[in-house]
């Protein structure tokens, strides 16, 4: 059977059905709010560094890092780590703040194992 006239079995998933089930997975809610704060932190060092008149090149040798990874950062590309964030952070004068909420406190944990 060619592959022009070879019909579809009726059990095989289409990408777009199985992108759509995926896309609701927890997983995907995580990957999906990671990126976006990525994006936004790299928006933010690039107006940052643009707004002191600096090159890439000139704000990783005073965060102590690469053009590289600065470049990354400033595109979303690539998790930051908090060692480079607050690096970076500290070059430009800022602050680099993280934070946890709604998790379990203390007294909730079952120590009983």
């Amino acid at each position: 059977m060619s592959r022009d006239t070879a019909a579809t079995p009726a059990a095989h998933a289409t990408w777009t059905s199985v992108r759509g089930l995926r896309g609701r997975e927890p997983s995907a809610e995580a990957a999906h709010v990671a990126a976006r704060l990525a994006v936004d932190l790299g928006a933010e060092v690039r107006r940052m560094r643009e707004e002191r008149g600096w090159s890439q090149a000139q704000l990783a040798v005073q965060s102590r890092t690469s053009r590289s990874t600065v470049s990354r950062i400033e595109l979303g590309a690539a998790p930051v780590a908090l060692a480079v964030g607050a690096g970076v952070a500290s070059a430009l004068g800022a602050d680099l703040r993280v934070s946890m909420t709604g998790g379990r406190g203390a007294s909730e944990v079952d120590d009983d194992r």
